[in-house]
């Protein structure tokens, strides 16, 4: 049996309700323990594909690469970060949903981790800023409901391209950023994973109060890993009790879930459904989420 079946039947096998049963808060160790065990499955798992395919792919040289970076992990995915830093070869790798804007973001965004070379990341910049559309956002895909772990959504997408541009030449894209800023903050978001995204993008309390009301009993959001993930990592840069709280019982959500080869199991749109690119897009925002909450 391949990795990738014996992915589907432990993804089919685990039963997140029992495991949230189960679950207690994580003191550091505990933390340290669940991080390890992510690393070292995405670090057998984002060269893989490369290898077994012939080509480099978004959910795992993309975020599986970055959630590596994320957490001070390169050794092991160097041919991985000499491909995002050839810009000119993203043409062709990572649009097997057939779309570039989104493969750009993503490579990109891993790019930025890895603190390339100035010229690959001018260069990146540049390809994410002419991927702008005129209101401001960058329409990666999935226009019409929530986002996914691999495709992003309106929301996400652009927050992670503001992000390339303002960590490369903030001030040559002043322009670019304020017109995101702006839609970020006049579109009104739909999903917690948009909420999360301008919360992210633009800190505003009203964006955390709304995303800790959408916090279900179970500590997660949407019963969801992806939106769990990203909802920590949006509320885990404030001080506030409330937001502290919410951080916790979602942390706990994560660590209660992660599966026994070190991922997690995969959030699909609609939910349920079986994706070995959702599977390890998943994965990698839930290392970055808590990563984020180790530093």
């Amino acid at each position: 049996m391949n990795q990738r079946n014996a992915f589907l039947r432990l993804y089919r096998l685990s039963s997140i309700a029992t495991a949230i049963a189960a679950a207690a808060w994580a003191q550091p160790a505990r933390l340290d323990t669940a991080i390890a065990r992510a690393v070292e499955y995405l670090e057998d798992e984002v060269p893989r594909w490369k290898a077994e395919n012939g080509c480099y792919s978004c959910h795992n040289d993309g975020d599986g690469a970055r959630a590596l970076l994320a957490a001070g992990r390169r050794a092991k995915i160097g041919d991985t970060i000499a491909f995002l830093s050839q810009t000119g070869e993203w043409q062709g790798h990572g649009q097997e949903r057939g779309s570039a804007v989104l493969s750009t973001v993503q490579f990109a965004s891993a790019l930025i981790a890895s603190r390339p070379e100035p010229a690959a990341a001018t260069d990146a910049a540049m390809r994410v800023a002419a991927a702008q559309s005129k209101d401001g956002h960058w329409r990666v895909e999935e226009e019409q409901g929530p986002g996914s772990p691999a495709t992003y959504g309106p929301f996400l997408g652009t927050y992670l391209a503001r992000e390339v541009l303002r960590r490369v030449a903030p001030d040559e894209y002043r322009g670019a950023i304020a017109r995101a800023n702006r839609w970020l903050a006049e579109t009104p978001p739909k999903y917690p994973v948009d909420d999360a995204a301008v919360a992210l993008a633009l800190g505003r309390e009203e964006d955390a109060a709304r995303l800790i009301a959408r916090q279900a009993a179970s500590g997660s959001w949407n019963g969801e890993v992806f939106d769990t993930a990203l909802s920590v990592l949006a509320l885990a840069r404030r001080g506030d009790a409330e937001s502290r709280q919410a951080v916790r019982r979602g942390a706990e959500f994560l660590l209660a879930t992660q599966l026994e080869p070190g991922g997690w199991p995969g959030t699909t749109r609609p939910a349920g459904g079986q994706s070995y690119a959702q599977h390890i897009s998943t994965s990698a925002w839930a290392l970055v989420a808590l990563t984020a909450l180790r530093s």
